[in-house]
C-alpha cells in the first residue's frame, strides 16, 4: 500500500459522514480505490479468492489486461471490466468498507455509451453512514452474505472462518454458549480491532481471535496499557460496534456481557440522534443487560462453564 493510500485510509476513517458525503466524487473515487486496494490485501487474496488470479489492485494501467492511452487514460479489457463489476457486488467487499470505514458501496451497471457492443460499465454511488447506521447496516449485509453462501455450491463455498471478523460475530450471535475462555477470546479480538482503530501497535501474531491469550498479557502489556487509557471510547467501541458491554476490572481484566438486542436498538437510537445518555438510560441499559446475564447463568446447564 502506497503512502498516499494510507493518508486516504486515515482521513476517510476520521471524516464524519456529512463531511465525507459533501466531497466531489473525485475525491470520494479515490478513497475508494484506496479501501478496495486494501480489501483485496487484506481478504480477498489472504482468502485466495479466484479473481486474485487477475486482480491484484484497482485497475492502474499496470496489471493484466489493461493499459495506459498516449493521453494517460487507463484502459481495461471487457472480460477485466465484467470480473471487475462481480468483485464490486461481493458481499465481503460491502462488509469490509462498512465496518472499518462505515462507507457504503453502491454498485450498479450502465450501458457503455461510446460502445454500446461492449458490457456495461460499473457505475459506483459512494456515501458514509455513521457508526450507528453501520451497525444495522452490516447485519443486513451478513444476512445477504449468508443467503449468497448458502446458495453457492459447497465446492465454491467462502470459508468465513478465515476472517477474524466474521468469526467474531459468529461467536456473538452464540454469545450465551460461549465458555469463559472463548469470551476472553472474543474480549481480546475486540481489543485489539480498537487498538487498530486507534493507531495503536499490535504485535503481529497477537490479531487472530485464536490467539493464545497467556501470551498476550505476557507479551503485550504495553499496547494494553494503551488501550486502557482510552477506556471511555473503548466503551462506545465496543457497544457501537459489537453490541457488547464491557466491564473494567483491577489488574487491566475485562469482562463483556451481551447487549440484549431490544436494548441494543434503543441505545443505537440515541446514538444515531447525536444526544448523550441520561444517567437514568445508562442505568436502565445495565440493570437490562445484568438481568439477561443473570437469566442466561441460571438457564445453563448444571457443570457447564
Amino acid at each position: 500500500m502506497t503512502k498516499e493510500e494510507k493518508r486516504l485510509l486515515r482521513n476517510l476513517h476520521r471524516l464524519d459522514p456529512e463531511t465525507f458525503n459533501k466531497l466531489k466524487y473525485d475525491r470520494k473515487f479515490v478513497c475508494f480505490i484506496a479501501v478496495f486496494n486494501e480489501y483485496l490485501k487484506e481478504v480477498a487474496i489472504p482468502k485466495k479468492w479466484d479473481f486474485t488470479k487477475t486482480i491484484k489492485h484497482w485497475p492502474d494501467g499496470t496489471g493484466e489486461g489493461e493499459g495506459i492511452t498516449e493521453d494517460g487514460r487507463v484502459w481495461y479489457t471487457d472480460e477485466k471490466n465484467t470480473l471487475l463489476q462481480e468483485v464490486l457486488n461481493y458481499p465481503d467487499l460491502g462488509l469490509f468498507a462498512m465496518e472499518n470505514y462505515g462507507l457504503v458501496i453502491d454498485s450498479y451497471a450502465v450501458p457503455n455509451k461510446e460502445d454500446m457492443t461492449s458490457p456495461p460499465l460499473a457505475a459506483l454511488h459512494l456515501y458514509k453512514v455513521s457508526k450507528a447506521e453501520a451497525l444495522s447496516f452490516t447485519n443486513k449485509i451478513r444476512e445477504d452474505f449468508h443467503k449468497y453462501e448458502k446458495n453457492k455450491p459447497v465446492s465454491d463455498r467462502w470459508d468465513e472462518k478465515e476472517s477474524g471478523e466474521d468469526l467474531a460475530f459468529d461467536m456473538i450471535e452464540r454469545f450465551h454458549e460461549l465458555s469463559r475462555e472463548e469470551k476472553i477470546h472474543l474480549s481480546a479480538y475486540i481489543t485489539h480491532r480498537f487498538a487498530e482503530e486507534m493507531g495503536i501497535p499490535i504485535a503481529e501474531h497477537h490479531r487472530d481471535i485464536d490467539t493464545d491469550m497467556r501470551k498476550v498479557l505476557q507479551e503485550n502489556q504495553w499496547t494494553i496499557k494503551q488501550v486502557w487509557k482510552h477506556k471511555k471510547e473503548f466503551f462506545w467501541f465496543s457497544i457501537g460496534n459489537y453490541g457488547l458491554f464491557p466491564i473494567f476490572a483491577k489488574n487491566m481484566r475485562m469482562s463483556i456481557m451481551k447487549i440484549p438486542d431490544k436494548t441494543l436498538d434503543k441505545m443505537l437510537d440515541v446514538m444515531k440522534s447525536g444526544r448523550d445518555f441520561t444517567v437514568e438510560e445508562m442505568d436502565a441499559i445495565w440493570n437490562e443487560t445484568e438481568a439477561e446475564a443473570n437469566k442466561d447463568n441460571n438457564d445453563r446447564p448444571v457443570g457447564q462453564k
